[in-house]
């Protein structure tokens, strides 16, 4: 079986005038995968996207697309954007309001047969919904149904490498969701690999395969999506992914296959996992804990697995959406993910006694 062919870049951008940038990314390019470049605003994610798809030069460093060379600053190589056949989808969709839906679709393929033209844009239009908008200008359109307008000239020509940068972030919450729903089955049938700029956690976790964490110009962390969010390699990437209660403390002893941490006079106990047989007795760690990892009682406790049952009192409650963050004491402020009826069944309210609930797998411990 053929190994996968990747995408290896490698640059440097140390030009006093431009944003400061070091970064280095590798996936595979034979298979369609959504990359996920996610990362605070202004940490260099739409630059990164600008130097693969040729339209910036990086001071030095190196861009592999299988056996191709896009830019190589030792040898001179700087490849255009029309060489590397990249499709590039920005912030907004850039339609020509003078055209049709069908027209805008066409202009990318102008030079294909007129037969294979129509096959195309009849595919196009299939697959996102935009069959009987064909003869509409985008004025007439909706902002969700000019995205996808944009998506189809995009994929049009077929590009080897598909970049979205933020394409979502101009549209109404309602229309978000509704596109990122169905944005994987719309890519899928191209097979085109995909690297999409976000820093909308949902959108990573809903969308992507591999997420490249960036933060101040570095590439900081690669890995599964899941596995990033659930084990961040230090503090900041922990908070840049969302991690919701990230806290110092002391490693006190290890019991086998569980680590024993003081933080803040609270006693956990966490699951030791690879990379942390270096951690020892007495040294300064940083605890991680996902909202969703923690459970919360009232009354009697049902008999659990979990090691950790810490007794608090509700700090804070704050809405986000469909589900509501509550912040408990426990000697820190742990945070929790739970419903509106959760809320309302228990009850919970700010002041109130309250136990909660972290299975030692839920704890992430970090070296620091």
């Amino acid at each position: 079986m053929n190994q996968a062919q990747p995408l290896r870049a490698e640059f440097v951008c140390s030009d006093p005038k431009a944003f400061a940038l070091d970064a280095r990314i590798e996936l595979s390019v034979d298979d369609f995968s959504i990359s996920v470049l996610f990362g605070p605003s202004g940490a260099g994610k739409t630059t990164i996207l600008r130097y693969l798809a040729g339209l910036e030069r990086p001071t030095s460093g190196q861009i592999l697309f299988r056996d191709e060379t896009w830019f190589d600053s030792k040898k001179g190589i700087h490849l255009s954007p029309q060489a590397r056949r990249i499709g590039y989808l920005f912030q907004r969709d850039s339609l020509f309001p003078h055209l049709t839906v069908d027209a805008n679709i066409d202009a990318g393929i102008r030079r294909l047969p007129r037969s294979e033209r129509n096959r195309r844009r009849q595919q196009l239009s299939g697959i996102l919904r935009l069959d009987r908008l064909g003869r509409r200008y985008p004025a007439q359109l909706s902002g969700g149904e000019r995205q996808r307008v944009a998506l189809a000239r995009t994929l049009a020509p077929l590009p080897r490498l598909l970049l979205l940068d933020e394409p979502f972030s101009a549209l109404d919450q309602p229309t978000r969701e509704s596109i990122r729903r169905e944005l994987r089955d719309w890519l899928a049938p191209f097979g085109i690999p995909t690297l999409l700029v976000t820093h909308d956690r949902q959108e990573a976790i809903g969308l992507g395969d591999q997420l490249i964490v960036v933060d101040a110009g570095r590439t900081r962390q690669t890995g599964p999506v899941l596995d990033v969010i659930a084990r961040p390699a230090d503090a900041t990437i922990a908070r840049i992914v969302g991690v919701e209660t990230v806290q110092p403390g002391r490693l006190i002893e290890r019991q086998d296959d569980i680590l024993c941490v003081d933080v803040s006079g609270t006693i956990l106990r966490a699951a030791a996992r690879p990379g942390s047989a270096e951690l020892r007795p007495g040294q300064p760690v940083v605890v991680c804990i996902r909202g969703e990892e923690v459970m919360l009682e009232r009354g009697t406790l049902p008999l659990l697995s979990a090691r950790n049952r810490l007794s608090g009192r509700v700090a804070n409650i704050e809405a986000d959406g469909a589900i509501w963050k509550v912040i408990v004491d426990v000697g820190f402020p742990l945070s929790a993910w739970v419903t509106r009826s959760a809320i309302d069944e228990m009850p919970l309210e700010v002041g109130g006694d309250i136990r909660a609930i972290v299975k030692a797998q839920g704890i992430h411990v970090i070296g620091r």
